[in-house]
């Protein structure tokens, strides 16, 4: 949950968060050091939120505060500012974008969920907006798009996050094979990747076999029971990054966006991180809110730019497009 300040510290938090709803950049007090955990590597890329197998450049986010605005109020302040976005947002889209903007600077936190305390293999709180990776970001922003009443939120986030009861073996861990198809299924999303890219859209096909998964290199330390190991052929649309890049100001707010490597026999899922498409006041282009592994913070940057470093500093495991999908009321 939130974290608890005194009354002086939630009133700068709130003007915080009330200028980051407008879209301006403010400054904020040193930031804290942004909370470490230890997780197997391999483990987190089946999460889908570690951004390259490789050495990475620093993105050049714009300047934003060092914290998030949200993680500094008590419980009823965040509810109120989020009744106040939910109120002005026209539509979903909107609201998804109007939501996250008080992530923005929250630190970066491999896993940062999990199935609560006493739990195993992940004993991580269910809901929290002080820490994020880039897929509980997504997954957050989803839950208080739909209501700013926190309770109702983090029961929102159970249903987004499980197939089921919430508990790790139910729970969405790849991408490619059970969050996009799940979310697609369950109404959460709707794939829009076709309706933008048209007869430019491109799919992958990825396949899942026993032995695929027995083989694997990327997410050995995932142990899952059989009978839920995802099986069989899983297609994900994509646009190719010199399309997206084209039609980058097409791409409507609150998209979520999601990075497609290609496929590779040693991993089960096609796609490492995720992204929020979202829109700043009187600029035209299109900004990605993401969690960066590189920034260790929530960061805005424009999309252009995450898609221009992908073309020119190709990597080992190359990133070959991106997958959008539309939040759906």
């Amino acid at each position: 949950m939130p974290l608890r300040s005194g009354p002086a510290r939630a009133r700068w938090a709130l003007s915080l968060v009330l200028a980051l709803g407008a879209g301006s950049a403010v400054a904020a007090p040193p930031a804290e050091p942004a909370p470490k955990k230890k997780l197997p590597l391999l483990f987190a890329r089946a999460l889908g939120i570690v951004t390259s197998t490789v050495a990475q450049t620093e993105p050049q986010p714009l300047p934003r505060p060092a914290t998030s605005g949200f993680a500094l109020l008590p419980d009823p302040l965040v509810e109120a500012e989020l009744a106040a976005r939910h109120a002005e947002a026209p539509s979903i889209g909107a609201r998804v974008d109007a939501v996250t903007r008080g992530f923005v600077g929250a630190p970066y936190l491999l896993s940062a969920l999990g199935e609560g305390e006493g739990t195993a293999p992940d004993p991580d709180p269910r809901f929290r907006l002080d820490a994020f990776d880039c897929t509980t970001l997504v997954e957050t922003a989803l839950a208080l798009a739909q209501t700013p009443d926190l309770e109702e939120a983090a029961a929102l986030l159970d249903l987004v996050r499980y197939r089921g009861p919430p508990e790790f073996e139910h729970r969405r861990h790849l991408m490619t094979s059970q969050w996009i198809p799940g979310l697609v299924a369950e109404g959460w999303l709707e794939d829009i990747t076709a309706e933008l890219g048209g007869a430019k859209t491109r799919t992958l096909d990825l396949e899942l076999t026993d032995e695929r998964w027995s083989k694997r290199h990327i997410a050995r330390a995932l142990v899952l029971p059989d009978d839920v190991v995802p099986k069989g052929k899983f297609p994900l649309p994509y646009l190719t990054l010199q399309d997206a890049l084209r039609l980058e100001r097409s791409i409507p707010q609150g998209t979520v966006l999601n990075v497609v490597r290609a496929d590779w026999p040693a991993s089960p899922d096609a796609v490492t991180h995720q992204g929020i498409v979202v829109l700043h006041p009187g600029d035209p282009r299109r900004f990605v809110r993401h969690a960066s592994p590189v920034s260790r913070r929530v960061i805005d940057e424009p999309l252009a730019q995450m898609l221009e470093r992908y073309i020119t500093r190709p990597r080992k495991w190359a990133v070959i497009g991106v997958n959008l999908l539309r939040v759906r009321e």
